[in-house]
């Protein structure tokens, strides 16, 4: 594990490690769940790169804008309630630390078979709305991550020769790039 902190540092007193794994298969960031005599956390920590391409730079401060969203967040019940609970942000470390919200698995099947169930839709529908609702947050412009993010959506996919499979995207994707 790319760990570069003392595991121990995140602990409470009393508080032993019981194990330490990744959380599910992340793209961006170091995401491990922590699992203690007391309790079980994620910790999440940006690296200056794409940790599932380290080859590809990325911006460091990504998960103190992370921690900025889910501060901004808390202004609404509606949305605090539905998000994770932010038990700790160590800046120097680009640490995140956050409720464990149980192993559950992502959206990420909806690109494969586009079903959403309409109880679903209406409730991302309201956390979309109330989202627009809140005012007064200050965001950093975020202007490094969204450039790659451009790069990686609209630019390198149409690129000859950069291995990715467009087809698996999307059939005949890669006929109309």
């Amino acid at each position: 594990m790319d760990l570069d902190f003392d595991i121990k540092e995140l602990l409470n007193t009393g508080e032993t490690l019981i194990s330490l794994q990744k959380a599910g298969e992340g793209n961006m960031n170091l995401v491990f769940r922590a699992k203690t005599n007391q309790r079980s956390f994620i910790i999440k920590q940006s690296k200056p790169y794409v940790v599932k391409y380290p080859s590809i730079p990325a911006p460091l401060d990504r998960t103190e804008t992370e921690y900025l969203f889910y501060l901004a967040i808390k202004k609404s019940n509606f949305l605090k309630e539905r998000s994770p609970k932010i038990l700790d942000f160590i800046a120097k470390k680009h640490l995140l630390l956050m409720e464990d919200l149980g192993e559950i698995e992502d959206y990420g099947k909806i690109y494969k078979k586009p079903i959403i169930k309409e109880p679903i839709i209406i409730e991302l529908l309201a956390y979309l709305s109330n989202l627009h609702q809140i005012s007064g947050v200050d965001f950093p412009d975020n202007l490094d991550m969204r450039k790659l993010n451009h790069e990686h959506i609209f630019q390198i996919p149409f690129e000859e020769g950069n291995g990715i499979d467009l087809d698996k995207i999307q059939p005949g994707l890669k006929k109309l790039a």
